[in-house]
C-alpha cells in the first residue's frame, strides 16, 4: 500500500488539533481491567470454534469525502482468512486498522519478533496501532464485556492513525476515541474509531467510522 501523504496534511489543516502529547486525555470510563484481569479473560476464551472467514459491514467519513479514497460503506460476505493462534499474522488483521482478528493465550504474550526487531504478540499489535507506544503516559483501556468478552478503548489519544483505504492508506494525526470488541471466543467483532468532535463538528471536519464482523 503507499502512503496517501496529501489526505494527512489535510487532516492536520483541518482538525487542528494540539500536538502536546498524552497528558490532555479525557478521563476513561470507569471499571477498566488490570494486566492480570485482562489475562484472565483471555485464558478463559472458548476456543472450541475455528472460523475461517467472515462478513463484515462498514462506513467510513474521511473529511466528508466521497470518492476513491474513502469508503463511504462496505457490505462484503465471506472474507476468508488464515488463524494464527501463535502470533500476529498480516492473515488475520482488521480491515480498516490492521488490528489482530483473533487473540489467544498464546499470540497474547508471543516472543517471537518480525525482521525489523518488532514483538509479533498481539497485545503489542494492537498498541501500536491504537496508541503512542513510546510515550508512557499514553494507554488503552481494557474493560469486561460481562460476556466472556474483551473491550479495548482510547480516550482522546494523539496518533497519526493508519486507516486504511481502497489500495492505499491515510495516516490522520489527531485525537481520537477507539473502540474495539473481542467475543468470547477471542474474535474481534467490532472496531470503531472517531476523531474526539466527530458528530458534533461537521463531516468535512471528521474522520470516524465503524466495522462490524460476523464470523462462520
Amino acid at each position: 500500500m503507499k502512503k496517501f501523504t496529501k489526505l494527512c496534511i489535510a487532516s492536520l489543516m483541518t482538525l487542528a488539533f494540539s500536538l502536546t502529547g498524552c497528558t490532555d486525555h479525557k478521563n476513561p470510563d470507569e471499571g477498566y481491567l488490570n494486566d492480570e484481569q485482562v489475562y484472565e479473560i483471555i485464558e478463559n476464551f472458548d476456543t472450541d470454534v475455528n472460523y475461517t472467514s467472515y462478513d463484515i459491514e462498514g462506513e467510513m467519513n474521511y473529511f466528508g469525502r466521497d470518492d476513491s479514497y474513502a469508503y463511504t460503506e462496505v457490505y462484503e460476505k465471506d472474507v476468508s482468512f488464515v488463524p494464527s493462534p501463535d502470533k500476529y499474522a498480516l492473515t488475520t488483521k482488521s480491515f480498516y486498522l490492521n488490528l489482530p482478528l483473533h487473540l489467544t493465550k498464546e499470540n497474547w504474550t508471543c516472543e517471537e519478533v518480525d525482521e525489523n526487531k518488532l514483538p509479533l504478540n498481539t497485545l503489542y499489535r494492537i498498541k501500536a496501532n491504537i496508541i503512542r507506544v513510546g510515550d508512557v503516559l499514553c494507554k488503552c483501556y481494557f474493560y469486561s464485556n460481562n460476556d466472556g468478552g474483551l473491550i479495548i478503548k482510547t480516550f482522546a489519544e494523539n496518533k497519526a492513525l493508519r486507516i486504511n483505504v481502497p489500495e492505499e492508506y491515510a495516516e490522520c494525526h489527531a485525537k481520537w476515541n477507539i473502540t474495539l470488541e473481542y467475543d468470547n471466543h477471542g474474535y474481534l467483532v467490532k472496531e470503531e474509531f472517531a476523531t474526539i468532535n466527530s458528530f458534533k463538528d461537521p463531516d468535512t471536519k471528521s474522520v470516524y467510522g465503524t466495522a462490524t464482523y460476523s464470523y462462520k
